[in-house]
């Protein structure tokens, strides 16, 4: 199980940094929690505009990384911050 809880959150840290990268503003920040009750990740970037999932495109690689946050994480969400948004998920 383990094993399996750190290949999800590196799949879902990349999506939803790429996203952050692709899409937010910069500065870009992550930040990664661990304990014995999951992993929680979040990251936050400038643009305020909160992200929409969106039917994928098999020929351009996009539109999967909210949707596999929405599919493999115990929870996630998006929220305001003083400088744009954090999109965070958890692991349990």
């Amino acid at each position: 199980m383990f094993p399996q809880l750190v290949a999800d959150a590196m799949l879902l840290t990349s999506e939803i940094v790429t996203n952050a990268v692709k899409h937010g503003g910069a500065p870009v920040r992550l930040v990664i929690d661990c304990d014995r009750s999951g992993i929680v990740v979040a990251v936050d970037d400038t643009n305020p505009s909160f992200p929409k999932t969106r039917r994928t495109d098999r020929r351009r690689h996009s539109g999967r990384g909210l949707v596999l946050v929405e599919r493999l994480a115990t929870d996630w969400g998006v929220r305001r911050t003083m400088d744009g948004k954090q999109v965070w998920f958890r692991l349990a």
